[in-house]
């Protein structure tokens, strides 16, 4: 099993922003529908435990005063949410967001990181528990969206040298399309999505391992660098 710094792949859901606006606190209403969609989301990938969320890191901080957006020096703000998978993301996020208010203009950050752990067949078809092999970001900036990130080589058919042959290959992979699926018809968007990573081809919501014309397997290192 391979650890990768940079995504093996990611799927970015773009939301209708307009669609968002509910009714809440006068600073925040905006924001709250994007929260609940958010909080949806984890909801469905940790009853698959494809990815249970253990923290989150609040950046970007912004202001809005009417028309008027000011970049603020906020320290980024990390939360412990402690691995628990009925954790409800959006209440946590929007304590924090109400704490962060004044005043004056509408306080929050731009971007919101999401990791945490997953429970996915290893190599040789156990059952592991794995730290950032899924993690999710949430932009709100002039529109917002959700990038569902994927880490490692355990959604490959290879290890990513292409050595290893992984036998429950499809578990993985067969869960993780069907959850991404199952947002997609939740946020009503088609992802954005490349044809290929550094590390693998891209078709749709599977991943497979880099071939020649002859149909063996291309190694890669965890950098994406032919072997």
């Amino acid at each position: 099993m391979a650890l990768i710094r940079n995504p093996t792949a990611h799927w970015l859901y773009e939301l209708d922003t307009h669609a968002l606006h509910t009714p809440g606190s006068a600073k925040l209403s905006y924001l709250e529908g994007f929260l609940e969609k958010l909080q949806q989301c984890a909801a469905i990938l940790a009853r698959e435990f494809l990815f249970v969320p253990s923290r989150v890191a609040l950046s970007q901080w912004i202001e809005i005063d009417g028309d008027t957006k000011i970049d603020l020096e906020k320290p980024i703000k990390c939360l412990d949410v402690g691995g628990d998978q009925n954790i409800r993301l959006d209440t946590l996020i929007r304590n924090e967001l109400l704490s962060a208010q004044h005043s004056t203009g509408a306080i929050r950050p731009a971007d919101i990181e999401i990791h945490g752990w997953s429970r996915l067949a290893g190599p040789n078809g156990d059952t592991q528990t794995v730290i950032d092999m899924v993690s999710m970001n949430a932009f709100f900036m002039g529109g917002g969206s959700i990038d569902v990130r994927v880490f490692g080589d355990l959604w490959l058919p290879f290890s990513l040298d292409g050595k290893t042959r992984y036998v429950a290959h499809d578990e993985n992979a067969v869960r993780l399309e069907r959850t991404l699926k199952e947002i997609e018809s939740l946020l009503g968007s088609e992802p954005i999505v490349d044809d290929f990573s550094d590390f693998c081809t891209i078709d749709g919501y599977r991943l497979e391992n880099f071939m020649d014309d002859e149909g063996n397997i291309i190694g890669v290192d965890n950098l994406g660098r032919v072997l």
